[in-house]
């Protein structure tokens, strides 16, 4: 089969592409869709005959939304950059330390990088028309059910939510910095009553629009969420508290349906879906179930992989990370 031909099959086949959480990692992603761009499975170019939808959670949030808008996996490459860069200025505790907030840096630079992509400003009508035929999901967690017990594996759905509907790129950044946020780890402490980084209460503030508007679906049955009565009623209690946080913390791997292609820098397995990640050296090494789809490796390689995913590294294995994506999606 030809080149042509096969990525023309593939087309057909993939109707969404589903990034993982990735942290630091998400140059990984970067390198799987600058391959499937070459590849021509996805596409910067209009085609309604071949719409992917791209999902994400956390890092891989901010992939799927870089690619939808028409970011290029280089100019990508350069955001992710910089803010490594700054986050490793901050010393040994990296994006651990105290009054450091990486989100704040993320919300900046994407803003930025996603404007860019549509000619320099938020061009409303350039965007919707991108959203047409790369529409976009961002998974977003209701923290509140992390605070009374449950089974992971089996209650994990109804803490996940997702935004499917955008009005412009600050819906996107709201949703993608909710999908990033972490208290202590990736953000403020105190969300959005810190008065020094703001990227938090922002985000906040305009999901509360999107929930009224209809954009915020529960995970479970695809159903527009609404408030209760009560806070119907109180719109001072958004002010109290944060709704939503980092959508990894209970859907790592974010998926569509069942033909959704996982992408994930961790080595694992998954069934039925198929998936890009890197290979295992050792396959009869122990795993462990994560959820009804999916197995992840417990081996030195992960190890590594979570540590980067969480602490910045220098350029060149975030740009090694990056061919590995690459190579791996071919």
């Amino acid at each position: 089969m030809t080149s042509t031909a096969a990525a023309a099959v593939s087309k057909r086949a993939i109707t969404s592409i589903g990034f993982s959480g990735a942290g630091f990692l998400t140059c990984y992603h970067l390198g799987v869709a600058e391959c499937l761009l070459d590849h021509g499975i996805l596409s910067k170019n209009k085609d309604a005959t071949s719409s992917i939808t791209l999902t994400g959670v956390s890092g891989g949030a901010l992939c799927a939304a870089g690619l939808a808008v028409g970011v290029s996996p280089e100019e990508g490459m350069n955001t992710v950059l910089h803010v490594t860069n700054t986050t490793t200025q901050q010393g040994r505790l990296d994006a651990l330390t105290p009054g450091y907030s990486l989100i704040d840096q993320v919300e900046e630079n994407f803003t930025t990088t996603l404007e860019q992509a549509l000619c320099g400003s938020d061009d409303e009508e350039l965007l919707q028309e991108r959203l047409q035929y790369s529409p976009l999901r961002i998974g977003i967690t209701d923290w509140r059910v992390l605070t009374t017990p449950f089974s992971f594996s089996k209650e994990r759905r109804r803490a996940y939510f997702y935004v499917d509907e955008f009005r412009n790129v600050q819906d996107i950044v709201a949703a993608c910095i909710l999908s990033s946020y972490i208290p202590f780890v990736t953000g403020p402490a105190q969300g959005s009553s810190d008065s020094t980084n703001l990227a938090v209460k922002r985000a906040k503030e305009r999901i509360h629009e999107m929930i009224h508007l209809g954009f915020v679906k529960n995970g479970t049955t695809g159903e527009a969420i609404v408030h209760s009565q009560q806070e119907q009623q109180d719109s001072t209690l958004f002010s109290k508290r944060e709704f939503f946080w980092d959508g990894g913390l209970v859907n790592v791997f974010p998926i569509v349906d069942e033909s959704t292609v996982i992408v994930t820098p961790i080595t694992a397995r998954f069934s039925p879906n198929p998936y890009i990640s890197p290979a295992v050296e050792n396959v009869s090494s122990p795993k462990l179930k994560f959820d009804e789809r999916s197995e992840v490796f417990l081996n030195s390689a992960n190890v590594e992989t979570f540590r980067q995913m969480t602490l910045s590294s220098d350029d060149a294995v975030l740009q090694e990370r990056f061919a590995q994506g690459h190579d791996d999606a071919r």
